[in-house]
């Protein structure tokens, strides 16, 4: 059976909202991964266009008698959870319309009126789902795997351990920030020795999945997921196959951060297309220590849902040293 994939990486500020189809003759299988921020649903920064992009794939796949089949909340961060909070609180869906929906709760209900941060918003969205008795599966962690007439997805983050340990300073996201100036050419970067910082509790936890379709295509969406518990699963999961494995699409692990990536990776993995996700607002993702590698050490293709984040990464001396370079920078 062939299966047709249509992504739409939706620009969600500095968060993550990810739409994945998989089409074929008999019907269709629905995949959202996390709302990005507010903004991704209801835009009351812009009079002029207050509908945001992800009310807008609703309002389509509503219109069109569509169906969103697995909703993945990765991790509570403020970046993924708001645009489905606020969609929830909006217009509740349905259970035919959202049919199943993976969100990791393994924390305190606790409610606070007036507070921007991630456990008062992803408890406001669990009392949301509680009070509508909506049902919604928890303890997704590596190992669990879902299989259909269109896909096999295999769960390869979080560990138990990392399952939804919430951190209690969110001050400390403020560690992955990175350098916005990116006035540094490729190459030098990869003359230095690779340094990986901390990650929060909450980017531990995040759900990072494989996606196989039945037409033996891969996709592999790592949401913000540490990357060392990724690369250990992926050794685990496909020990009888020869590295790299091959993907068509690989989301790059929170908005192409350093701290959520290794030179190693690229030998246990190649992608035809690489995704980062980001507008680069707050954080200053992405890395462009993780570019580097990708540029240096694949022809693959970059896809950024803001491109003109992309126009800002790179310098003359990068498309000198690397003349394929602009080719392949694509854009959703």
């Amino acid at each position: 059976m062939e299966i047709k994939t249509d992504i739409k990486v939706l620009r969600a500020g500095y968060g993550d909202c990810i739409f994945i189809g998989l089409i074929s003759d008999i019907g269709e299988f629905n995949i959202l991964i996390d709302g990005g921020l507010r903004a991704t649903y209801n835009n009351v920064y812009d009079r002029r266009n207050p509908v945001g992009p992800l009310k807008v794939l609703i309002s389509d796949l509503k219109e069109q008698q569509r169906k969103i089949d697995l909703l993945i909340l990765t991790h509570v961060d403020d970046d993924h959870v708001l645009g489905i909070k606020d969609w929830f609180e909006n217009d509740f869906p349905t259970a035919d319309f959202v049919r199943c929906f993976w969100v990791n709760d393994d924390m305190k209900i606790r409610i606070t009126r007036n507070l921007n941060n991630s456990p008062a918003n992803a408890s406001s969205l669990l009392k949301l789902l509680r009070d509508n008795n909506f049902q919604y599966s928890n303890q997704i962690v590596k190992g669990v795997t879902l299989e259909n007439e269109f896909c096999t997805i295999k769960v390869i983050s979080p560990s138990e351990v990392s399952h939804n340990q919430i951190a209690k300073n969110l001050s400390l996201l403020l560690n992955n920030a990175a350098d916005d100036s990116y006035k540094t050419p490729l190459k030098d970067y990869l003359k230095k020795e690779w340094q990986c910082g901390t990650l929060t509790d909450e980017n531990k936890a995040s759900i990072a999945i494989e996606i196989e379709t039945k037409s033996g295509e891969r996709l592999l969406m790592l949401g913000d997921a540490e990357i060392q518990d990724v690369m250990k699963e992926l050794k685990v999961i496909h020990k009888e196959s020869e590295f790299p494995v091959e993907y068509s699409w690989i989301k790059l692990s929170h908005h192409c951060s350093k701290n959520n990536f290794y030179p190693d990776f690229l030998k246990l993995v190649h992608a035809s297309n690489y995704i980062i996700s980001t507008n680069g607002s707050k954080f200053h993702h992405p890395d462009k220590d993780v570019i580097a590698y990708i540029v240096d050490q694949t022809n693959s293709n970059i896809y950024f849902n803001y491109p003109e984040r992309a126009r800002v990464v790179f310098t003359e001396q990068d498309y000198k040293d690397y003349p394929q370079l602009e080719s392949r920078l694509k854009s959703f």
